[in-house]
This record gives C-alpha cells, structure tokens and sequence, in this order.
C-alpha cells in the first residue's frame, strides 16, 4: 500500500510523492511518519529540483520517512515534518555530491591507482615492484584468512568494481550492508600492507 501527495495531483499538475507503507526489510512504516510528509512536499521537491530532477522527491521522501520509522517508531517527536526535511536534506546532498562517503571524503580511489601501477607503464621495473606488491599483498591477505577483501581487491584489479555489491549480495550501495563491507574493506587492506 503507498500514500499519494497528494491524491489530486492530477488536478493540480504537482508532482505526486509517492511513500511505501512497508519499508525495504518488511516493517511496517508508523504512519505519523507518512501523515507529516504533506507539510514539507513542496520543499522536497525544491530539493529534488537541486539534485536535479524533481521526480526524486519520492525518493527523499520515502526513504527519510522510512529511515525515520524505523530508528524512533512512533515517537515522532515536536517536528516530525522539520525532522523528515532535515533527513531528506542529507539525502539530497549525499546524492549531488556521489554518496555520503564522497561527499564526507571518504572514499579512496584504490581501483584507479591500482591500474595506473599495472598500465603500460614508462618504468617497467616499477610497475613490476608495484604488480609485485600487490601480489604480496593479495598473499597476506589470504594468510589472514580475508577472503572477502582479497576477493575485492581481484574484482578491482578486473576492472569489475560495478559487480562488487552484488558479489556480496548487497541491493544498494547507499545501504549498512555497504558502508560495513567498504569499512572491513579498507582495514583488512591496511593490515595486509601494513605487515609487508
């Protein structure tokens, strides 16, 4: 079941917003939740526009709604419409800036550098030292028993970084799942090198 805003968007020509009453996992979403989505909709899809297309506004809105439900239930708070605009305001700078961990300058481009050391290079016995090192680095991380990111970082050096979630049967990359396989990622990868 979805709640429309707003149901005569027909008649109005407005962009509707669309939220799920069941979130991504099955749980039923508090409906306080959906009912304070009305008196911030037109300021979502002034976000929306920012991202760039106003047809996203049902997709900050679902899921701040959805992400709200699930951490407080039915506490909603003096504000609830105030707290489903701030979350969808996060959103909406996570998505023009690429993902939080972008926007947050988290993420480190090892795919790229990984293949600028592999790439025709113009010192071959530095990009044989490199293709070395990451040989015994993809070593130490099977000594260690990490087999996930020792998978990656074969699935990095393939060029496949695209299937990597999926590998792991993670949806979205936005999801916990992700941020914790990225996190056990690059710590298993510092301990592998930094034994070397």
């Amino acid at each position: 079941m979805y709640s429309i805003i707003p149901q005569n968007y027909l008649e109005t020509g407005v962009v509707p917003i669309c939220i799920s009453h069941v979130d991504n996992f099955g749980r039923p979403v508090f409906k306080g939740w959906i009912e304070a989505v009305p008196r911030i909709a037109e300021p979502v899809r002034n976000l929306a526009r920012k991202v760039g297309d106003v047809w996203l506004s049902s997709q900050l809105a679902e899921e701040s709604v959805h992400q709200l439900s699930a951490n407080h239930g039915e506490v909603l708070g003096p504000a609830p419409s105030s707290a489903i605009y701030i979350e969808a305001s996060w959103r909406a700078a996570h998505m023009i800036a690429g993902g939080r961990r972008e926007r947050e300058g988290l993420n480190i481009q090892l795919h790229d550098v990984m293949l600028a050391c592999l790439r025709e290079p113009s010192d071959f016995a530095r990009a044989f030292e490199d293709a070395e090192y990451f040989e015994r680095v993809l070593q130490e991380l099977k000594r260690r028993g990490m087999d996930g990111v020792e998978r990656i970082v074969k699935m990095y050096l393939a060029d496949a970084e695209d299937q990597i979630p999926a590998a792991f049967g993670i949806e979205k990359k936005a999801s916990k799942a992700w941020q914790s396989l990225c996190k056990r990622f690059l710590r298993g990868i510092r301990r592998a090198a930094g034994s070397l």
